[in-house]
Order: C-alpha cells, then sequence, then structure tokens
C-alpha cells in the first residue's frame, strides 16, 4: 500500500495535482460536491472531507485555524489526544492499493500524521508566493489584505521545507506554473505515481 500526500498552500496548485492523481488512478476519496470559486467559475478541490474535518479539529485544539496557525510545537504536543483518531481515518483507506488525500491545513499538522501513514510519498507543490495569495484573494472577500495572505503563504511553504528536510521518504517537486504548461512536468508526476499509461489523462486535467 502506498499513501501519496499532495502539499502546499492554500490557493498553490494543489487542487490540481489531486485531480491528476485521481486520474492517474489514485483512490483520492475525495467529496465530488466540495468544489472551490475562482472569480466565476467552479473547480472540484478533491478534498477527503474527513481528513479535512480532523486537520480542523487538531488547528483548533491546538489553539488556531488553517489562516492563523498555531506553532509546530502545539500542534506535536496534542499527539496523544488525536492519535487514535489518525489510525482510524488511516484504516479506513486501507483497502485502497494506491491511495492519497490533499488538504492544504496538513502542512501545519503533518508532524502528526507521518509516522502513522503507510509507505507516504509527498508531493509538494510549489507556487511563487504573489501568485498563491492572489489566489486566495481571487476567491473572495476578505477582512484581510493581501499582505497577510503572502505572509501566510510564506508560513506554509516554510512549514512544509522544514518537515521535508526532517524525513526520509520519497518526495517529488512540482513547480506549478510548469505543471499548466509543460507536459515534461505532467511526466514527473505520472512517473513518481508509476501510472504512465494514464498520462493522457492527467494532461486533460490541465485544459479543464
Amino acid at each position: 500500500m502506498t499513501c501519496f500526500c499532495v502539499m502546499g498552500a492554500h490557493g498553490g496548485g494543489t487542487s490540481l495535482v489531486a485531480g491528476m492523481l485521481d486520474a492517474l488512478g489514485v483512490d483520492m476519496d475525495y467529496n465530488p460536491k466540495a468544489r472551490i470559486k475562482v472569480r466565476h467559475r467552479y473547480y472540484l478541490n478533491y478534498e477527503d472531507t474527513k481528513f479535512v474535518k480532523l486537520n480542523a479539529q487538531i488547528l483548533v485544539a491546538a489553539g488556531g485555524k488553517w489562516d492563523n496557525p498555531p506553532t509546530p510545537e502545539k500542534v506535536l504536543s496534542l499527539k496523544d489526544d488525536f492519535e487514535a483518531q489518525i489510525k482510524d481515518l488511516v484504516a479506513a483507506r486501507s483497502d485502497s492499493e494506491l491511495w492519497g488525500f490533499k488538504d492544504p491545513r496538513i502542512a501545519l499538522t503533518i508532524g502528526l500524521f507521518h509516522p502513522l501513514l503507510p509507505n507516504p510519498r509527498y508531493i509538494y507543490v510549489e507556487r511563487e508566493v504573489e501568485g498563491t495569495a492572489q489566489s486566495i484573494v481571487a476567491r473572495g472577500p476578505s477582512k484581510k489584505d493581501k499582505a497577510y495572505w503572502v505572509q501566510l503563504t510564506t508560513t506554509y511553504y516554510e512549514r512544509i521545507e522544514t518537515f521535508l528536510e526532517s524525513i526520509d521518504a520519497p518526495v517529488l517537486r512540482l513547480d506549478f506554473e510548469k505543471l499548466r504548461t509543460e507536459r515534461s512536468e505532467v511526466l514527473r508526476l505520472v512517473e513518481f505515481v508509476g501510472c504512465a499509461n494514464e498520462v493522457d489523462r492527467a494532461i486533460k486535467m490541465i485544459t479543464k
């Protein structure tokens, strides 16, 4: 069994990659009714609602939320409180040989999940910070200005980098802009997953 964890920031292109994984045959167990609105279009976010809810609970218990991150130390201090729930969540996906999940909040909680994931492989979607922040702004009105979202995005990316530097597991870094325009970047994802026969389905995700 292999678990693919998609990492990145809100507005950073993780939905596109999760959609490609789904097209490649990875069981993402997403909610088909969960969509995000960018300007006047709606897009599937390919998020497993159960992971989203649990991550939100962890962040609240740590004294924060997705847009007000608690410290990594506070999150890790909750290990005993959430270990059983994480194990149950992972066990519920054990019927799939290739499965994955995507929730940007995992950048803040991955320290609790990593030891419990079976054969984890990490996909880090990197996007220029300004573009990521602008994507968040485009999703709708907010009392916070773009500068706040730039700082939040920076925090997410810093947390991801720190985590990836601390582990011994396969990691694929994808450039969001290249992924949208260059077939070679899609092929890197296909090779990482090991589903070369489904490359055309993944490429079609770019034009949706």
